[in-house]
């Protein structure tokens, strides 16, 4: 059972990543049936780290932002 689990946990990681440039927070989440807070909550680290380049801590809260829209 727990290989299972941890084979949909690795799916939706991968559903996400692939989503994030063209989907919003919202999207996603309403994808997931999750909020879109709860999306970024569970995701959004993740995407952060994953970013080309670093981000200051304003631009990563603007980016963010906008992706919650």
């Amino acid at each position: 059972m727990a290989a299972i689990k941890a084979l949909v946990a690795q799916r939706e990681r991968e559903a996400v990543r692939a989503a994030l440039p063209n989907h919003s927070w919202r999207a996603i989440g309403e994808a997931l049936g999750v909020s879109k807070r709860a999306a970024f909550q569970r995701f959004g680290k993740e995407w952060a780290q994953t970013m080309k380049r670093p981000l200051s801590r304003k631009e990563w809260h603007e980016e963010a932002r906008r992706r919650l829209l």
